[in-house]
């Protein structure tokens, strides 16, 4: 099969990602590594470089700088005039312009014999324009939920029918898209409920890279033998910052042998009438504890994993996930994992089987569910233990692969009938 992966984001040995990025990469090294020819297009607003893996080749489709000072100027004229956001028609305008330069190289691709199938994210509907290939989309987030209330301290985690010009413009292609899919229930009934969308439901692979491959430097300087327990992901509001806030001191002032470790990429939020890095705001909320918070910052993921693996449990209180490649990962590394009901962790997780779910935004709730995984004993522990290594082993890289080539192999065959 050739494959063409089409992304905004894909992750590099030199610096962290999210779970798109990451989902990209393990998709594309699943692939490769199964014989595929492999192809992913990165599309961005400028010059980017990346490794990728072997078998995969990677191409940085981006504006040219002349392109963006132009489409800037012209936004910011226009947009003046007819009192239009100016940020806002400039990046509706900018993905018309990526969604253009797809078009022009996977129509090359396809006068060569190189392409079978496209996988889109759905993100700036970079699809819009293509005609006469088969192609799928994967919902990977959408920027009206995640960009909007669903980020605040107490906001609703449902579409706000409020759209934007970029949410309305999206939404109107994946309607119009044959093939749309998406890795979990919670998104599943999004796009039904809000949109009349129907998706596939095919769940992502747990990809963890090869123990030899692993950079201990930074679990060995800033951690040594302490005891900790960790949240990693992007310090926000989306993914539970406001649980975090709410919930350290208690967590600290009982635990006296243990850290809060922090992981991930910090944000500069607004809370309490003042605006300052989330990692701060947990510092603070730790009072007298504050140096028991570390904040390791971004890590890459040979960086991560160590981390991960030797953390007592995994705190993941995200207020909605797609599905969270953080959650597959911890449990991959035989994590407990502490995380938030109705969020899509129910996914992977069975409440008190392998892990334990908490109600959103409920600081108690995380705090009450962390002190029965503490009060479990050795028997009881090991027994959960086994129980997650259980459910990682039905979610192998094999299995989401024979899952996804069967489906992308039926809509080529559907193609070829059309």
């Amino acid at each position: 099969m050739n494959i063409v992966f089409v992304t905004t984001e894909y992750t590099s040995n030199k610096q962290s990602a999210g779970g798109l990025a990451t989902f990209t990469r393990n998709m594309a090294g699943m692939f490769a590594a199964h014989g595929n020819k492999v192809r992913v297009l990165l599309v961005t607003t400028k010059a980017e470089e990346h490794d990728t893996d072997e078998g995969v080749v990677l191409e940085n489709l981006y504006i040219r700088k002349e392109d963006w000072f132009e489409v800037d100027y012209l936004t910011s004229l226009y947009g003046e005039e007819f009192k239009f956001d100016h940020n806002k028609l400039r990046a509706n305008t900018i993905d018309v312009l990526k969604a253009r330069i797809v078009r022009d190289r996977l129509e090359e691709l396809k006068r060569s014999g190189g392409v079978d199938i496209v996988h889109f994210c759905n993100h700036g509907a970079l699809f819009r324009f293509v005609n006469n290939i088969p192609y799928v989309v994967r919902i990977s987030g959408l920027y009206n939920i995640v960009l909007g209330n669903a980020n605040t301290i107490d906001g609703s985690v449902l579409y706000n029918h409020q759209e934007e010009i970029r949410d309305i413009v999206e939404t109107h292609h994946l309607h119009r898209a044959k093939n749309v899919l998406c890795p979990s229930h919670v998104m599943e009934r999004t796009c039904m409920d809000e949109f009349g969308i129907y998706c596939k439901v095919i769940q992502s692979p747990v990809c963890i890279m090869d123990r030899s491959r692993w950079d201990f430097s930074v679990l060995e300087t800033k951690m040594g033998s302490k005891k900790y327990f960790l949240y990693f992901g992007t310090i926000n509001f989306l993914k539970g910052l406001g649980v975090l806030i709410n919930l350290v001191y208690d967590l600290l002032s009982k635990y006296k042998d243990y850290v809060f470790v922090l992981a991930g990429r910090d944000i500069m939020v607004e809370y309490d009438g003042k605006e300052q890095w989330g990692a701060e705001f947990v510092k603070e909320s730790a009072k007298e504890y504050s140096d028991r918070v570390v904040a390791l910052g971004s890590l890459i993921r040979e960086q991560l994993f160590p981390v991960i693996s030797k953390a007592e449990l995994c705190v993941l209180p995200g207020r909605i996930e797609n599905l969270s490649n953080a959650c597959l990962e911890a449990m991959a590394l035989g994590k407990i994992v502490v995380a938030t009901k109705d969020a899509s962790y129910e996914e992977i997780i069975d409440d008190g089987i392998d892990g334990f779910l908490c109600e959103r935004d409920n600081a108690k709730s995380f705090f009450d569910a962390i002190n029965r995984i503490m009060d479990l004993s050795d028997k009881e522990r090991i027994a959960v233990y086994e129980r997650i290594r259980q459910k990682i082993s039905k979610l192998t890289p094999s299995e989401a692969y024979s899952n996804y080539y069967d489906y992308y192999q039926n809509i080529i065959e559907d193609s070829k009938n059309a």
